[in-house]
């Protein structure tokens, strides 16, 4: 077993501490850890250390459970560096005792800066152990609860998301409303991963930092998991402290390699109740992997990025990069590994996999971030090759890596993935609709960096495939929408957009520019008429109002997600409701498709002034088949005149050749009234 500052001893019956620092020698931990044994360490009795100072060591699992209630933070992100053999032993006494059922095993008000493994939080969700949840989460059972009401959640707002949560940390928001213990300790119990104990008696976080520079400050009572699995990584960090206005000072970084702090987190070791020893790995899962989609939407950004460099926008190096996760930032950072760019640097929140493939290719020369999540197979090879790493790779506490001073200093070029983008070019990184859920907005997991990247950010890019498949249709769900469901971020805060259909470098536009970009470049084949029909729509109404600038019909905007809900996908339903009549619904397909076909005849003159009030044809139209929809009897008699009218408008298209005559003038001029 390791033999550090902190050494465990086996076999024995507990731990002690080699280098504690003297001044708290008075008051060392109660480190009577049972049975403390090297692959003995994943027993319940390891949580008979846990115990407030002055109470002896409980004897039987089922008197543990008191001990934890009320505010608890852990430390972690992205599924690393999360607290796993206490976590997991807390649990096993709930499920073990029977105890589920027990309201007052709701007792847990959970804190954590990021993610952590679903191995603890899914069971803790699943044991209804959580009543409430901060800050950002991708825990499908923890989603559950939040969508069902059984757990209160909030993720940060807008514009510092990811900076907010340490920020309000410190400035005690947390404790507004506590009714127990010490008001300037608002959580009880801080419970942090460690990979070694410095002589100074400071913590040296693992392969994640976070907010556990912050989460230690508020605890009263602090527990540390040192993980011996992991190689001592002293030196990986640059922590700097909190300091509250008007005493703090700007962050004095211009280059990512640029070093402000120390290499481990100081502690109150008077607030050191237990030190444990963990053996269990971070569950990380595989490298997520790359697709055609997610190539042609590197092919575009890269492609982009050559473009403003070689136009002098970007120098030859780029600047810093702050790609996202998932596949289409695997495929990006894979695609620059083989591009054309040197040195290159990277800000960014998240290292994954193909980052080691990055720096082996000898083109990026520093990467810093706040987490690293490689796969299982990533951390042996960066750890087993860790003196080729050491000197690149720089980890951050989430306040510096999420700074907006910082990001706008360095010119960051953000990269992130959505759920959806509307045709204006607002971002919904959070929500989405299921049909499970009613048509009620679902929660899917926190809003996470992208708000403090996207809105700092010299170059801000939304990239996402066009569609997703839904249980029915395998392009059921549309990317682009014709207003976004849930507004993470703002049509002010993107630059770009990009799909694997194409690329809308939106900079500059005003909001009927973009929608036309974004249409035309991003939108999915299957989708792009039905885009171009609510955009035209909106405009001739909105316009008619005096309210054209940025064109929506509230009564259609959500005209995607209401077809999704009751379809199971985004497409337009030819017969969305039960029909009076199958002789009226034929009737009504008939003219869609007859609309359909003259629409794209009637489009091209839309832009002749004179030719606009054409388009009033279309919307009188729609008109009468949502009323249609809502199994009006009358209607039978209006599509037969629609039918007829619309006739006579098509032989003079056909006529006009290309032009509106007298006749097709006179033909609108019937129809409309």
């Amino acid at each position: 077993m390791r033999s550090l500052a902190v050494k465990f001893t086996a076999p024995t019956t507990g731990i002690y501490i080699e280098n504690w620092p003297s001044a708290a020698r008075k008051k060392k931990p109660d480190l009577l850890v049972q049975d403390m044994v090297k692959g003995a360490v994943e027993q319940l009795w390891v949580l008979a250390a846990v115990v407030y100072l002055s109470l002896s060591v409980p004897t039987r699992t089922d008197d543990l459970g008191p001990l934890f209630q009320h505010t608890i933070i852990w430390s972690g992100l992205t599924g690393v560096g999360y607290p796993k053999t206490l976590s997991t032993a807390i649990a096993d006494d709930i499920e073990s005792s029977n105890l589920q059922a027990d309201p007052s095993t709701k007792n847990f008000n959970f804190f954590v800066g990021g993610s952590v493994g679903p191995e603890v939080e899914d069971r803790w969700a699943a044991l209804d152990m959580i009543a409430r949840r901060y800050r950002h989460q991708v825990s499908k059972e923890v989603a559950k609860g939040i969508n069902a009401g059984r757990i209160d959640f909030r993720t940060s707002t807008c514009p510092v998301t990811s900076m907010l949560f340490p920020l309000d940390l410190t400035y005690g928001y947390y404790n507004l409303h506590k009714k127990h213990g010490e008001r300037s300790r608002p959580f009880d119990w801080a419970i942090v991963e460690a990979t070694a104990i410095s002589s100074e008696g400071h913590i040296v976080p693992g392969a994640s930092v976070g907010a556990t520079p912050e989460i230690l400050q508020p605890a009263a009572k602090i527990i540390i998991e040192v993980n011996t699995r992991i190689p001592n990584l002293e030196g990986l960090h640059d922590i700097n402290q909190s300091f509250l206005p008007p005493h703090r000072q700007p962050y004095l970084i211009t280059h990512p390699s640029d070093r402000i702090g120390s290499t481990a987190i100081p502690v109150d070791p008077d607030r050191v109740v237990a030190i444990i020893e963990t053996l269990r790995p971070d569950n990380t899962g595989s490298s997520v992997p790359k697709n055609d989609e997610s190539r042609a939407i590197a092919r575009h950004l890269i492609n982009f990025l050559e473009k403003e460099g070689g136009e002098g926008r970007l120098p030859k190096s780029l600047l810093p990069l702050q790609p996202g996760i998932g596949n289409v930032a695997n495929s990006i950072i894979g695609g620059l590994a083989e591009g054309p760019f040197d040195n290159v640097q990277v800000w960014t929140e998240v290292l994954q996999d193909t980052f080691l493939r990055f720096f082996d290719s000898g083109k990026l020369d520093f990467a810093t971030a706040t987490s690293i999540k490689f796969s299982p197979d990533g951390f042996d090879h960066f750890y087993k090759n860790w003196t080729n790493y050491k000197d690149r790779v720089l980890l951050r506490s989430h306040q510096v890596a999420n700074s907006p001073e910082i990001i706008r200093r360095m010119g960051i070029i953000a990269m992130n993935t959505p759920l959806e983008v509307d045709i204006y070019g607002h971002a919904n990184s959070t929500n989405a609709l299921g049909s499970r859920w009613n048509g009620i907005v679902r929660m899917l997991n926190g809003l996470g960096g992208s708000a403090d990247f996207l809105r700092n950010a010299k170059i801000s890019i939304m990239h996402t495939p066009s569609t997703r498949p839904s249980k029915n249709d395998p392009t059921g769900i549309s990317c682009i929408v014709p207003f976004a469901s849930h507004v993470d971020q703002t049509e002010h805060d993107l630059d770009v957009v990009v799909t694997e259909q194409g690329l809308a470098d939106i900079r500059g536009l005003s909001p009927r520019e973009r929608a036309k970009v974004i249409i035309e470049k991003c939108a999915h084949p299957d989708y792009k008429d039905l885009l171009r029909e609510y955009y035209n729509r909106a405009l001739h109404e909105c316009m008619k109002r005096g309210a054209g600038h940025e064109p929506h019909m509230l009564r259609n905007a959500f005209k995607f997600h209401t077809n999704f809900l009751e379809h199971g996908h985004m497409k337009h339903s030819r017969s969305s409701s039960p029909a009076p009549s199958k002789q009226l619904a034929q009737k009504a397909r008939q003219l869609l498709d007859v609309v359909h076909s003259l629409t794209k005849r009637i489009e091209p003159l839309l832009d002749n002034t004179p030719a606009k009030p054409a388009f009033g044809i279309f919307n009188t139209l729609v008109d009468v088949l949502e009323t249609y929809e809502q199994n009006n009897e009358q209607v039978d008699l209006c599509l037969d005149q629609i039918m007829g009218r619309l006739k006579i408008v098509d032989e003079n298209v056909a006529l006009g050749d290309g032009n509106l005559g007298q006749g097709m003038k006179k033909s609108i001029g019937d129809f409309t009234r």
